[in-house]
């Protein structure tokens, strides 16, 4: 037999391989034109007018990412073009009910065909990390039986073809661009596992949360020394270029806060308050912090590193970890002050309601600092481990993950961390599987009941499958309002629960089974 790749898709022992691949690219090909969430792909058909009636991405009000997506949206919307694509969606009068309101949809429906375009990259997406968790797998194991499990944990996932096949989100681009960044640092490519990282935090900004796990990885590996900081500083280059190639439109047109909304809408901090901060008189004040910042760096690693690095190497390890334990709950502390007295003032010194009301609208930002901090001990548990190995790595890994989502984040966001919990589950505990397919079915549940009716719209609308008023009947059932709250908001809050418990669960058998042996090559 040759060596062409179907020649090894063909051969015995891929076969498997091949029918998971096969089923798992039918059941997605099969939901494509099927089922649509109307909310996010209407807000994609949005983009497309947009850059058709020859506007930017951030010319008005509707696109809230940094511009890879749009510039996705873009390429697919003009493929379909070239393919012979008119109808992208159509507007629908009895939709306008719901475009406000607490659960509400968009009153444009796309067409099948305009949603197949869109769902195609994230399914590639879905494709490729599907290989690349099998290739870490086969790289580190040489086992084909946790190859294929890794491959069809994530491959057939039914939250992640969801997401991919049904609500058009592109949380899975994410997902590939970070594994890729393991990969990348896996094989010593420091410049490309940065460019990937990058990207990964463009794509969707939750991948930031694993910056301290990627720093403590490269030093580990090549050492807390002069020859780590090289290779580590050779992966922030690699990512700067990137940061710069991808928003210098945004950079050209002076839109980049508008690019960042996404991210500074979450911290509480408007366009306005940002271009404040970056004014050019600000700039000059950030410059020399920065440079006084650096200078004092400087210093300390010419003066005072061989003797802060003998005074750490000298401390008791218990010593050690109280010490790095304080200084994060004091610093915990003081960020968390400093959020109260953002709220205080910018209520203008009100009522204590006014204040708050304005510490709720931060609730994201503080649990960010909290699992911000978290990842900082679990990247300096990494860096004190006594040797590197792939349990170690992969744990931090897994760990890493669990912690960036302490807030109760939509179901979508999670697809980023689900291949750290595969890899975690084939190559270290296997006893994690079952805590894994409840966290995955709680997330399927909660999926379904965000997705809700709206998903037949595109079939009511275009084809006589549906009644529309079946999915408009269900939609208002689920936007009804009960004594001031709304009917699905109770059912949404014990889903969260079940989703917290699922967590647990997974902690309390990492911390049941820390000391299972991975079974390397």
């Amino acid at each position: 037999m040759g060596d062409s790749g179907l020649s090894k898709l063909l051969d015995r022992s891929k076969r498997p391989l091949a029918i998971v691949l096969i089923l798992g690219l039918a059941v997605r090909l099969i939901l494509l034109p099927i089922l649509t969430f109307e909310l996010d792909l209407g807000y994609w058909l949005r983009i497309t007018g947009l850059l058709d009636s020859g506007f930017g991405l951030y010319d008005t009000v509707g696109y809230y990412y940094t511009p890879i997506w749009g510039y996705i949206v873009a390429l697919f919307s003009t493929l379909g073009y070239l393919i012979g694509i008119s109808d992208l969606g159509t507007f629908v009068p009895e939709l306008t009910q719901f475009t406000t309101g607490v659960y509400f949809i968009s009153d444009y429906v796309v067409s099948p065909a305009y949603a197949v375009m869109m769902k195609i990259p994230i399914i590639m997406a879905d494709i490729v990390t599907a290989f690349l968790l099998y290739g870490i797998v086969k790289d580190i194991t040489g086992d084909e039986r946790k190859s294929l499990m890794a491959f069809s944990l994530w491959y057939l996932c039914p939250f992640v073809i969801l997401i991919s096949s049904v609500h058009g989100m592109f949380d899975s681009i994410s997902a590939m661009l970070i594994v890729l960044t393991i990969v990348f640092i896996h094989k010593r490519n420091y410049f490309f596992g940065g460019v990937t990282f990058a990207l990964s935090v463009l794509t969707k900004f939750f991948p930031i949360f694993f910056i301290f796990f990627l720093v403590a990885y490269v030093l580990k590996r090549e050492g807390i020394d002069r020859h780590g900081l090289k290779h580590l500083t050779i992966a922030i280059v690699g990512s700067l270029i990137t940061v710069v190639l991808v928003q210098l439109p945004a950079i050209i047109n002076g839109q980049f806060w508008e690019s960042l909304s996404f991210l500074t809408s979450r911290l509480g901090l408007s366009t306005d308050t940002m271009y404040a901060l970056s004014s050019p008189r600000m700039l000059m004040v950030w410059c020399t912090i920065l440079i006084a910042l650096v200078l004092l760096g400087l210093w300390l690693y010419r003066v005072k590193y061989r003797r802060f690095k003998e005074c750490i190497v000298a401390m008791d390890s218990k010593t050690r970890d109280r010490l790095v334990i304080r200084s994060l709950f004091t610093i915990g502390g003081v960020l968390t002050l400093g959020v109260f007295a953002y709220s205080l003032l910018t209520v203008g010194g009100g009522t204590l309601m006014g204040v708050l009301v304005s510490i709720s609208m931060k609730f994201v930002t503080l649990f960010s600092i909290y699992a911000l901090l978290l990842e900082i001990y679990i990247a300096y548990r990494l860096l004190v481990e006594e040797e590197l190995n792939e349990k170690s790595v992969f744990t931090a890994l897994m760990l890493s993950s669990l912690m960036i989502f302490l807030w109760p984040a939509l179901p979508q966001y999670l697809v980023v961390i689900v291949p750290f919990l595969v890899l975690y589950a084939v190559l270290v505990d296997e006893g994690f599987l079952g805590p894994f397919r409840y966290f995955s079915r709680v997330l399927f549940a909660y999926e379904c009941i965000v997705l809700n009716a709206s998903v037949l719209f595109t079939i009511a609308v275009y084809t006589d499958l549906v009644p529309i008023d079946v999915p408009i009947f269900i939609t208002e059932c689920a936007s009804y309002v009960f004594m001031g709250i709304p009917v699905s908001v109770p059912i949404l809050a014990v889903i969260v629960v079940f989703e917290y418990l699922g967590m647990l669960r997974m902690f309390q058998v990492w911390n049941h089974n820390k000391g299972v042996p991975i079974h390397a090559k």
